[in-house]
């Protein structure tokens, strides 16, 4: 009977650690395909007006709520160009997101998820 006990003891643990390493994955799914949005959608601004854009890499963060909408945007890098800051925040408060997926909130217990990313930009290229 105790071996069948720890057995079981066992499996109940191997299936918690594949299900959090399930929705480890997810999540880091999830932020990579944030984040390359959130990337698009500042290249989609910033490419409008290429003669304010020379060189600029910019440091950003902000928050996916479960709709998929972006909240407390910030720029982190100090930037030269305060009008680029200002269209990176503008853009990335303005870009939608995917919903976050149930199986990430159920196993994280938040609603929200952080990003923290860089973007570069170089016109002379």
């Amino acid at each position: 009977m105790r071996t069948q006990i720890a057995v079981l003891i066992v499996v109940v643990a191997s299936l918690c650690e594949t299900r959090a390493q399930d929705a480890n994955a997810l999540a880091q799914k999830y932020a990579v395909q944030a984040t390359d949005i959130a990337r698009q959608a500042l290249l989609s601004q910033l490419v409008k007006h290429p003669e304010r854009v020379h060189r600029i890499s910019i440091t950003f963060s902000f928050q996916i709520d479960a709709r998929g909408l972006p909240h407390n945007v910030k720029i982190l890098s100090k930037t030269h160009n305060p009008w680029a800051a200002d269209t990176a925040r503008r853009a990335l408060s303005a870009a939608r997101f995917p919903a976050i997926p149930k199986k990430v909130f159920q196993a994280f217990g938040t609603d929200l998820v952080n990003i923290k990313a860089d973007f570069d930009a170089d016109a002379s290229r």
